[in-house]
């Protein structure tokens, strides 16, 4: 079997015939012509026609019974009758009265199989066409009179006589405009030829040329021929436009929608423009069942009623529109624009409720979201309208407006206080998109504001990881929106020692050295409440320090939690460093405070002793000073210490000459340091004193020690003398 042409191709007649006839195509062929949607079934078999059949009554098979003469008027008309009261074919009952044979009932077939595929080429329109392969007529196009015989028309054939009957027709053009021209007898008294009087007495100012070639008893294309001479001889004339209008008007009366339609738009091409036109126009085409261009008319009929400021009425126009096709969303539009300029602005969004009833139905995703758009310009405030777009925008893919449309929704829930909803909301706002920054954002801060501050900086420390990742892969980061986050995240929970970390080592990286100094302080005070994380209290307090040198209160809590933690060489010299500081501050209580903080852990410390004693010197307490300086000098001796001894006691002998009993401690440190001579000449000054105060003992043992220490001593002999002498007296 040939394949037939590509379905649903607008081409022109001659080539469907030709393509399908060249082809030997097998099967049913659909031919639709221009907008008013006239339909012509042809079965081919091996690229022949073997049966026809028009949509339209007008090539009813009675008429064209009647047209060949094989019956007259009456019989058509009785013929017509019985049909009804038997309900069998117009054929078979003809048959069955014996009013035809089965080779008349051929011949009309034939006739009107020829007559109506040629009048395909007489129409000034596209075709469209339909295919359906079959070895059979289709059923749904074919009754038993249609199929009754086999007409066996050749389509070359065909579009030979097309182009004959073509040079015709235009020859009736000249004076025949379109079909649907109407005339009208002219008052005229000469003889008229017999044959020509059925169809003059047809053109009766109401009968369409279509209608005149119809119902007379000429084929029709002869029955226009001679329309075309009785206009050409002045027999007849054309109506007034508004004469067409009537003749429309009477064929709505009689139910004709066919005829009325062609009249009231011929009458509308020749200037009967009435907005009304519109209207009669598209209620012609809905009882033909001409559902688009009913619906077309209906709109331009509202359009012309607005433009007439006929606002009810151009309601009732779209209104009529919409029901012929309830799924334009165009026409929903308009009806609830002029709804609303009417101050009807909830009857318009109850037509947009229609509208997504319908749309929602039929799965129609893309004008569904427009409707619900037009929908909420009107009820902004309609939550569950909101919820659909919203869904209907994820839909489709696009996550961008969906996800707005959703935080439109919880915002609106949480200004009519139900906060709780609004979380789920963001909850489903970051199912969809887990990196919605706002979503988190949002959900985080209603869970704060509704007291849940735990599921709050949950969702805070989601939104700091989210970021944090973009900032891993190369995206820039936004900081402060991220030092919002964490500071939302101590004002929740001020026990979030990392929160503050991150916060103050920001901070210092921005060079805000007090915020930073305030947020180590709150990771501190956030540690001091967890008693199993004392340890880790350590580097933000020395972060505190290094940033506040003047935070001594941190500088001692430090020295403090060493302690706490048994680290007392760390607790010494941290207070060795406050002592520093303190000096340098010109602060002496604070260094005292300092060397005794010291002295209290370790007590023989000679540092801190030596720090107390500057502090003295400083503060110009000078025998105090030296005391301290003996004191630290004679532990440092018995420690070994020979070099701090010696330094102590110089500093003690600088600032208190008068002590000569500290000249023999003195003396001790110079012999550790194995500078003899120098402790020799200090334990002959030491001697000497001690001779002064006839303290000879003492001075006898300095002596002995010179000896010891340096025997050739210059001053040894005078002090052994001297000695000898006291000794002699005494005795």
């Amino acid at each position: 079997m040939a394949d037939a042409p590509q379905k649903g191709l607008v081409i022109g007649i001659a080539d469907i015939l030709q393509s399908l006839g060249n082809r030997g195509w097998t099967g049913t062929a659909e031919i639709i012509t221009g907008d008013q949607e006239k339909r012509l079934f042809l079965f081919f078999r091996n690229g022949n026609i073997q049966h026809a059949r028009p949509n339209s009554d007008r090539a009813a098979l009675g008429l064209m019974l009647y047209k060949l003469r094989k019956i007259d008027l009456a019989d058509l008309n009785f013929a017509l009758t019985a049909q009804v009261k038997s309900g069998k074919n117009f054929g078979e009952t003809c048959l069955e009265y014996g009013l035809v044979t089965k080779n008349d009932i051929r011949e009309a077939l034939l006739f009107r199989g020829r007559d109506e595929v040629l009048s395909l080429f007489l129409e000034e329109q596209s075709h469209d066409t339909n295919f359906f392969e079959g070895d059979t007529p289709k059923e749904d196009f074919f009754d038993s009179d249609d199929v009754a015989i086999q007409l066996n028309l050749n389509p070359m054939g065909l579009l030979m006589e097309a182009a004959r009957r073509e040079d015709e027709w235009k020859m009736i053009k000249e004076k025949i405009d379109t079909l649907d021209e109407v005339f009208v007898r002219v008052q005229n008294d000469e003889p008229v030829a017999i044959g020509l009087r059925p169809v003059l007495l047809l053109c009766d100012g109401t009968r369409t040329v279509e209608e005149v070639a119809r119902y007379s008893p000429w084929p029709q294309f002869e029955a226009y021929n001679i329309i075309r001479d009785l206009y050409r001889d002045g027999l007849v004339r054309t109506v007034e436009p508004m004469d067409l209008v009537r003749a429309a008007i009477d064929a709505e009366q009689q139910n004709n929608a066919e005829k009325a339609l062609r009249l009231f738009e011929l009458a509308e091409s020749r200037g009967i423009n009435h907005r009304q036109m519109s209207k009669r126009i598209a209620i012609a085409h809905l009882q033909l069942g001409h559902k688009n261009q009913a619906f077309r008319h209906f709109v331009t009929y509202s359009k012309r009623c607005m433009e007439n400021s006929e606002a009810e009425s151009a309601v009732e126009g779209l209104r009529s529109a919409i029901s012929v096709d309830p799924t334009k969303m165009d026409a929903y539009n308009k009806l609830a624009d002029i709804l609303v300029g009417l101050s009807r602005k909830d009857e318009a969004a109850l037509e947009m409720e229609k509208l997504i009833s319908i749309l929602a139905d039929k799965g129609d995703s893309m004008d569904l979201v427009q409707a619900y758009q037009k929908y909420l310009l009107l009820i902004p405030g309609d939550t569950t309208v909101l919820s659909k777009l919203a869904e209907a925008h994820k839909n489709l893919g696009e996550i961008t407006e969906s996800l707005e449309r959703f935080e439109q929704l919880a915002q609106l829930h949480k200004d009519n206080g139900e906060a709780e909803t609004a979380v789920k909301i963001y909850h489903r706002m970051i199912e969809i998109d887990d990196e919605c920054l706002h979503g988190r954002l949002a959900l985080a801060q209603t869970l704060a504001e509704i007291d849940h501050p735990k599921e709050a900086v949950a969702q805070y420390k989601k939104l700091a990881e989210v970021l944090n990742r973009a900032g891993a892969n190369g995206n820039p980061v936004n900081w402060g929106f991220m030092v919002k986050v964490y500071e939302s995240i101590v004002e929740l929970d001020r026990l979030d020692s990392e929160a503050w970390d991150w916060l103050a080592k920001r901070y210092e990286v921005e060079k805000k050295f007090d915020l930073s100094v305030a947020n180590f302080m709150g990771m501190v005070n956030s540690l001091k409440q967890q008693p199993t994380r004392e340890a880790e209290l350590v580097p933000p307090m020395k972060k505190v320090i290094e940033l506040a040198p003047e935070r001594v209160d941190v500088r001692q809590q430090l020295s403090r939690l060493y302690l706490a933690l048994d680290e007392k060489d760390k607790a010494i010299r941290n207070n060795f460093k406050l002592a520093e500081y303190a000096v340098a501050q010109q602060n002496s209580n604070l260094a005292r405070d300092a060397y005794r903080a010291i002295l209290e852990i370790q007590p023989l410390n000679l540092e801190a002793r030596a720090g107390r004693a500057r502090l003295y010197e400083s503060g110009g307490k000078y025998e105090t000073a030296a005391s301290h300086w003996r004191i630290i000098g004679s532990m440092a001796v018995r420690g070994g210490l020979f070099e701090m001894a010696e330094h102590a006691f110089r500093r003690a002998f600088e600032l208190d000459k008068n002590n000569t009993e500290m000249l023999r401690d003195y003396a001790d440190a110079k012999e550790g340091l194995m500078h003899t001579e120098e402790a020799a000449d200090l334990l002959a000054t030491y001697a000497k004193h001690m001779i002064t105060e006839e303290n000879f003992g003492l001075a006898r043992n300095a002596v002995k020690k010179i000896q010891a220490l340096s025997p050739n001593h210059a001053q040894l002999a005078e002090l052994i003398a001297v000695l000898s002498k006291s000794n002699a007296s005494s005795n």
